[in-house]
């Protein structure tokens, strides 16, 4: 028996090496924004309904870019939701906070807004670009007349801002500074073309009118 002594203590100290290893952090990243609205605009009002996404970027994990046919995800470096939904909340905040809006919902349909406003996230990722790192966000936008389904606006945008350092948490911040700055370019001309649709008086027809008749004259006596 003592001579399989050893053996068993070599299996206890590799068995014991196996569980004692600390597993590797994982690191969860969100959108920065406004958060709250003290006072309400006196546009009109919209929905901003569910995003999709195209493929690769329906997952948590952040992606990053090394080649222009090649895209790779990060193993413990996430967002804190799924991209698309992330998106769509941040961006009802930045419209809701533009005061362009009497009122900017985020996908309730208790009641009819002017307007609803779809989206696709096409890209969410950081590009390496040698030493440098870009954040690269690109999506497309349809805002349609909540009465009749009319299109009324389509909005499409791929930008890209350089990353203070070569860390995942700079790709938030950036991709979070390119949504303010595409947000703050289409609150006007959303409202603007919201209101168009909604504030036009209706035509009348033009009928033709008869002709009056002729007065009648009355002889004296």
């Amino acid at each position: 028996m003592r001579r399989h002594l050893p053996l068993l203590m070599l299996s206890s100290l590799l068995l014991g090496g196996c569980f004692a290893t600390t597993p590797k952090e994982e690191h969860f990243y969100h959108l920065s924004g406004p958060s709250a609205v003290t006072a309400k605009g006196t546009g009109p009002t919209l929905e901003v309904l569910s995003f999709s996404s195209a493929s690769g970027y329906d997952s948590p994990r952040l992606a990053y870019r090394v080649a222009a046919n090649e895209l790779r995800f990060y193993a413990h470096h996430k967002w804190a939701a799924e991209p698309a939904g992330m998106v769509r909340e941040m961006l009802a905040n930045h419209l809701r906070a533009s005061g362009k809006f009497s009122a900017v919902g985020g996908g309730s349909k208790s009641r009819e807004p002017d307007a609803y406003l779809s989206g696709v996230l096409v890209a969410m990722e950081e590009v390496d670009a040698g030493k440098t790192w870009q954040a690269r966000l690109a999506m497309r936008l349809v805002l349609t007349l909540a009465s009749s389904d009319e299109v009324l606006m389509r909005h499409a945008f791929d930008v890209s801002l350089p990353c203070a350092s070569r860390h995942p948490r700079e790709v938030a911040v950036s991709i979070s500074k390119a949504l303010a700055q595409q947000a703050r370019v289409m609150a006007p001309k959303l409202a603007a073309a919201v209101l168009a649709a909604t504030s036009a008086a209706p035509v009348k027809p033009d009928i033709p009118q008869p002709d009056p008749a002729p007065a009648e004259t009355v002889d004296g006596p």
